[in-house]
């Protein structure tokens, strides 16, 4: 069963776990699919699964109105490859946050990138659950966090900390989790 969806079945594949993403967030936020982009350092060529602005009645309610970008994988638990996805997952959040992508016109720098995945199942991984956590804690500094469900609703974190979470009680965390980590991070 995956955190992020709650009420998944066992078997998961990338495309359900998109389209778990969508039903998740799609009262909430408004959702643009497969958005081109371009790294801003090499000028590589980036495609992100989501890119996703929150609704009005979220940001009434303290959302702040900035692109958010999401990334989808699913990682087959106690695989021999299983860290090396794990690691390219991450790696390819990270440098999505430090890419703009053009969303009607216009390049957008998303404030952060979460990534979804399977992380009930991985989190039964005793070897792939101890990479996970440590380099999701790393890749806080670089703007990437993990969405997930939270009791029915969904949630944002970042390393040990959340930032948002939304479920009939709302509410957010720590915003200086989300702020832009440059240089020294004290």
């Amino acid at each position: 069963m995956s955190e992020l969806t709650g009420q998944l079945v066992q078997t998961m594949d990338e495309e359900k776990i998109k389209q778990q993403v969508k039903g998740l967030l799609s009262n909430d936020f408004e959702i643009k699919e497969e958005i081109t982009g371009n790294h801003l350092v090499e000028q590589d060529v980036v495609i992100i699964d989501f890119m996703i602005f929150p609704k009005p009645h979220l940001i009434n309610q303290g959302f702040e109105a900035f692109w958010v970008g999401i990334e989808c994988k699913y990682i087959k638990p106690n695989s021999e490859h299983a860290n090396k996805k794990l690691n390219k997952l991450i790696w390819q959040s990270i440098s999505y946050a430090h890419s703009v992508f053009n969303i009607d016109k216009q390049l957008i720098r998303p404030r952060f990138v979460l990534i979804a995945f399977n992380r009930e199942e991985i989190n039964a991984s005793d070897r792939t659950n101890i990479t996970w956590r440590t380099l999701i804690n790393f890749a806080q500094y670089a703007n990437v966090g993990v969405l997930s469900t939270v009791s029915g609703g969904w949630g944002m974190s970042f390393g040990t900390g959340n930032h948002w979470y939304y479920r009939t009680n709302k509410g957010r965390g720590n915003h200086n989790v989300i702020r832009r980590q440059v240089g020294n991070c004290a």
